[in-house]
């Protein structure tokens, strides 16, 4: 049963890692400039609206469950 969780958290932190990227990669193409990283993430924590945040929250949440279930299985 340990082991379905560790799976499941592991993959809800790639698909929230996907998400994170695929919003700071549309907010480039937004803002009109060629997708650069760097300052993506700047004018993502600047300009982007609130669900970019709860994608973070997410990413926080599910790394959190993550490392406890990893550490419960050692």
């Amino acid at each position: 049963m340990d082991k379905f969780y560790l799976n499941w958290s592991l993959k809800s932190l790639f698909f929230g890692l996907f998400l994170l990227f695929v919003i700071l990669a549309y907010s480039s193409f937004l803002l009109g400039d060629q997708f650069d990283f760097g300052q993506s993430i700047v004018s993502y924590f600047t300009n982007i609206p609130v669900l970019s945040n709860v994608i973070i929250v997410f990413l926080l949440v599910m790394s959190a469950n993550f490392f406890k279930i990893y550490k419960a299985q050692k």
